[in-house]
């Protein structure tokens, strides 16, 4: 026998420490964006540790790092700010409409569920993931500096860099000196480590130095591979599986997806990425979005219902093992599986070349 009682035990928070409110009475959802949940795991392991590599830094204090977060929040919850940022995807479902004036902890626990999926989709290749989406929304330093003198250098380096925009326009040679210094003071080119250094972007001045394009052919030599391994499987469940991979794969290529945006990747937002329609054609590799989208259609009620998902799973790409959407490092390891056995890994460094676009050259 249980007593019905409730018994507070250490550690347990009842009533949240700033309003008072108590959290048994706020509304909760059934299942959790997994994106939310990864961050969530992470922002913990940064409290537990009292330090996170970042931004270059590879100790740099919790402190620090989380009062970057709250001034970035204070940036983006302007009115000024939020109309900018409707000018992007990042915000399609995200609702931020219950945000209050007094800040992150008088706002509504969904509105603050929201904020921190926000959070996590900038915060996924820093500082990539976050510029892309100010050039996009053209956001100023006024909007982003939030309410407060002085912020951690790590978040204020970047604002005022991009928003300002306060560099002269690089020259090939220094672009060059950029490169040769980063290789001598890292062992090996990176552009990553190059932007760390020096904060300069010079991909467009070498692109010799970049990893190499991959072709059309590598993209349908890794397809075929894997229409190879179909063919010889005598298991159902290996065949579907294989199949899910091959459509999965040439979907991040052709929409030049991430792999979380990968993981998470609806029938909704293909049809919103790619509305136009043609007829499915397996006879080829897809190399369109519109023909990967005829694929996906297809994968989707044809196939996947037999991957067995859960009835609440929205997700396209899912494991027959969980019944839920595949995570982001089953993903990774599928591809370099698939990579390994078609011996193609010379070809094919990683999953972010794969997907990566084309670069155009600086004249």
């Amino acid at each position: 026998m249980q007593s019905k009682d409730f018994f507070p035990t250490e550690g347990l928070l009842v009533h949240c420490w700033k309003c008072g409110f108590k959290l048994s009475q706020s509304h909760t959802e059934e299942e959790s964006h997994i994106q939310l949940i990864d961050f969530q795991f992470r922002l913990e392991k940064v409290l537990k540790q009292g330090f996170v590599s970042w931004a270059g830094n590879p100790s740099m204090h919790s402190v620090m790092f989380f009062q970057g977060l709250r001034d970035m929040i204070a940036g983006f919850i302007s009115k000024v700010s939020l109309q900018r940022l409707r000018r992007s995807s990042i915000l399609d479902d995200i609702d931020l409409s219950g945000w209050v004036k007094s800040g992150l902890e008088m706002s509504p626990i969904g509105t603050r569920r929201a904020m921190f999926l926000f959070l996590a989709r900038l915060l996924e290749e820093w500082p990539d993931s976050f510029t892309n989406h100010i050039r996009k929304c053209d956001l100023r330093y006024s909007d982003l500096r939030g309410d407060t003198d002085y912020r951690p250098f790590w978040y204020e380096d970047v604002i005022r860099r991009e928003s300002l925009g306060g560099f002269a326009k690089i020259s090939q040679l220094e672009a060059e000196s950029i490169a040769a210094a980063t290789e001598k003071l890292n062992g090996q080119f990176s552009l990553k480590r190059s932007r760390e250094l020096f904060g300069r972007d010079i991909a467009m001045h070498v692109p010799d130095r970049l990893p190499k394009p991959i072709s059309e052919d590598t993209y349908e030599d890794l397809l075929t591979s894997i229409d190879h391994q179909i063919a010889e499987t005598q298991d159902e469940i290996k065949r579907f599986s294989l199949i899910r991979d091959k459509i999965m794969f040439a979907t991040g290529r052709q929409l030049h997806l991430s792999q979380t945006e990968l993981t998470n990747l609806t029938l909704e937002r293909v049809r919103q990425l790619v509305p136009e329609v043609v007829e499915k054609n397996f006879a080829e590799a897809a190399r369109s979005p519109a023909q990967v989208r005829a694929w996906i259609e297809w994968y989707y009620v044809k196939l996947r219902p037999r991957l067995n998902p859960m009835s609440s799973e929205d997700r396209i790409f899912t494991s027959m093992t969980t019944r839920t959407g595949l995570k982001k490092s089953i993903l990774g390891v599928r591809f370099q599986a698939a990579v390994n056995v078609g011996m193609m890994h010379r070809t094919i460094g990683s999953y972010r070349d794969w997907t990566r676009k084309p670069l155009q050259l600086a004249n």
